[in-house]
Order: C-alpha cells, then sequence, then structure tokens
C-alpha cells in the first residue's frame, strides 16, 4: 500500500514535470496535482461506499469523479504556465490503475464489509493528504515535507488497525 501510494505520487509528479522549463509560477501544476489527489480520494470513496453496501461501485458515483478531474485539469491548464500541457489522459490512467489496484487488494470479493470500506476510506484519504503535501511544495516552491509525508502514513496506519479491530471485535 505504501509504495502504491509512492508510485502515484511520482508518476503523477513526473508526467506534470515531463515537458517544461521551471516556471515561479506554479499554479497550474499545483492545481493539476490536487485535482488528480481529489479524483484518487472521490473514486476509493465510491467504492467505499460500495464495499458497506456489498455491491458493486456506483458508475455514476464514479463518473462524477471523472468529470471533475476533467474539468479541474482543463481549467488548470487553462491558467499558463504549465510545466506540460496535454498530459491529462496519462495522468488519468495512472490514478484509474492506483484506484483499481487498492480497490481490489482491500475488496477481492465484492461482499459487504465494513472493514473494506473502512480501509478504503483510509487509503483514499491517505492518498489525498500525501498529494496535498506535494500540493503544498509546489506552490513554495519547495522540496516536500517529510513531516508532512510521515503524518498521513501515521494517520493512514492508526486508522486501518482501528478498521482491524472493529472487525475482529464485531465477531
Amino acid at each position: 500500500m505504501r509504495r502504491t501510494v509512492s508510485v502515484l505520487a511520482l508518476s503523477v509528479i513526473t508526467c506534470l514535470a515531463m515537458a517544461g522549463v521551471a516556471s515561479a509560477d506554479h499554479t497550474c501544476t499545483a492545481s493539476k496535482i490536487k485535482a488528480t489527489g481529489t479524483k484518487a480520494l472521490k473514486k476509493l470513496i465510491c467504492h467505499q461506499q460500495a464495499a458497506r453496501a456489498g455491491i458493486a461501485a456506483d458508475s455514476l458515483c464514479l463518473g462524477k469523479a471523472e468529470t471533475k478531474f476533467d474539468e479541474k485539469f482543463a481549467h488548470a491548464e487553462a491558467r499558463p504556465p504549465c510545466f506540460a500541457s496535454g498530459d491529462a489522459a496519462a495522468i488519468e490512467a495512472n490514478v484509474d490503475a492506483f484506484v483499481a489496484d487498492i480497490a481490489t487488494d482491500l475488496r477481492p470479493v465484492l461482499t459487504a464489509s465494513r472493514c473494506a470500506g473502512l480501509k478504503l476510506k483510509a487509503a483514499a484519504q491517505k492518498a489525498f493528504a500525501k498529494l496535498k503535501c506535494h500540493v503544498t511544495a509546489v506552490r513554495k516552491g519547495t522540496i516536500v515535507d517529510p513531516v508532512c509525508l510521515s503524518d498521513a502514513t501515521t494517520k493512514f496506519s492508526d486508522k486501518f488497525v482501528r478498521a482491524e479491530g472493529r472487525t475482529i471485535a464485531s465477531r
């Protein structure tokens, strides 16, 4: 799980920075990273809700996350300078693969599971929090704060352990 979130963050940032010359205004890149984190969060929340109900993720819920991402990404690119343009499809593919991996790992069967739902929500929040750390760094023009990343991991670990504890207690 830790590796997957790190890979998502790294691939998003690499894709966003590939084409370009550094600029003092990082608004576009920060907005794209934020849109990416929001998409991952929203899609995993769709899977969380489905896990609690014991159904497949709602296509309408997933579609809303897609639409919002497309809108936010296009809006970011409309406000240059951007390090890269036209990279929405590559970023979208990374996020979709990330979400699919997490959903499959945490919910291999489509039965109702409060535990799987809580774990999916924790994973969603971790991915969003880590990408938010990157947004802050990009906006400030600095490196990513390791404390910010560590805090996201710690909160995730705590929530994950609590989710497993609730499952054991309810048996």
